[in-house]
């Protein structure tokens, strides 16, 4: 499974403000396993409750055809219970889709894990055509499970509802981008505790353990993209010299692996990763100065050139380029009129 999930809240199947139907307990991280456990036979929010929660145990346990009966038997009961959750309220009826949803995912998870199932057995049995099509089949789902997710209200419930399903058969780090979202609605949401687990989960360690110039501090991590989003959080945090010096350590990383890769020694790092991490360094450099001294103005544009020239049609990096040279072209026309002419161009 996706890791540990929060322990189910005592009292009743998961429940929020929102209406919709939870997975697991309270604030805590989605993921496979014992959370699903705590609704079952508890107090019931939607009539298919109970069978959702059985279902979803049968398909922890590899109970396929028991797991089919009971997402029947929930869906049945939900069918009458829509109509009137629609004359309650939108968040009410809102949450009565998601479980629609949900059970639609749980039917998917079953034939996710069948087909993973089939395409061992077919590769144990040399029936290598086949499984590459049992595998395609696999990526097509994940695909359809993106799209899916990006189309719904960027809601941390909505989200969790969803994720929590998948989890039963997709593990966090195969769907990184993803849960990085998640990550940041929590942040975005106020939810700062659970963002930080999930950028944790996502490491398998914690960053904060790790001193300067250490494996993991910034550079070392073996996820790059997700220490990226770990020292976002850290500077929202207001961090902001420890979330700058990871960044820094972190860019050290991405710059070796660049120069290695151009000499044929090592893997190239993704251009957007590269163009993101400096634009975010040019960012921090700028917000940090006291002033336009010739350092900063080194520094700056340095970071957002090499944003630009890491991914050329990303319109945010000139965007931030022809807006530090604006900024650096207004400084020097006042101090310096003949150095400012170097900015004129870039700004525009």
């Amino acid at each position: 499974g996706g890791g540990r999930s929060g322990a189910g809240r005592a009292g009743g199947a998961p429940r929020n403000n929102h209406g919709v139907p939870g997975v697991i307990g309270g604030g805590g991280a989605t993921g496979a396993g014992g959370g699903f456990n705590g609704g079952i036979g508890s107090a019931i929010g939607l009539a298919t409750d109970v069978d959702f929660f059985r279902a979803v145990l049968a398909v922890h346990r590899g109970e396929t055809d028991v797991a089919r009966v009971h997402i029947a038997s929930a869906r049945d009961a939900l069918g009458a219970e829509l109509a009137a959750l629609v004359t309650e309220s939108y968040d009410r009826s809102y949450g009565g889709m998601i479980r629609v949803q949900q059970l639609t995912e749980l039917e998917e998870v079953i034939e996710y894990a069948e087909l993973g199932r089939e395409a061992a057995a077919g590769q144990n049995g040399h029936h290598g055509g086949e499984s590459q099509s049992w595998g395609n089949r696999r990526d097509l789902m994940r695909h359809m499970w993106r799209e899916r997710i990006y189309g719904v209200q960027r809601n941390v419930e909505v989200w969790q509802a969803l994720l929590a399903v998948r989890s039963l058969v997709l593990p966090m780090g195969e769907e990184t981008v993803t849960w990085l979202k998640f990550a940041s609605l929590n942040r975005k949401a106020g939810r700062t505790r659970q963002a930080h687990r999930t950028l944790l989960r996502l490491l398998s360690y914690d960053p904060s353990q790790c001193a300067p110039g250490t494996p993991g501090y910034g550079a070392g991590s073996g996820r790059p993209d997700v220490m990226l989003a770990y020292v976002k959080h850290q500077w929202a945090l207001g961090n902001r010299r420890d979330a700058f010096a990871r960044l820094q350590s972190l860019v050290g990383e991405l710059r070796e692996m660049s120069v290695s890769a151009s000499m044929g020694t090592g893997p190239s790092p993704a251009p957007k990763l590269v163009a993101r991490a400096f634009l975010k360094l040019g960012q921090w450099r700028w917000a940090t100065s006291d002033d336009m001294s010739d350092d900063t103005l080194t520094d700056v544009l340095t970071a957002f050139r090499t944003a630009t020239d890491a991914c050329r049609q990303w319109a945010k990096a000139w965007h931030h380029w022809a807006l530090f040279n604006a900024a650096a072209m207004e400084h020097y026309a006042k101090v310096a009129p003949a150095a400012a002419t170097r900015h004129v161009a870039p700004a525009i």
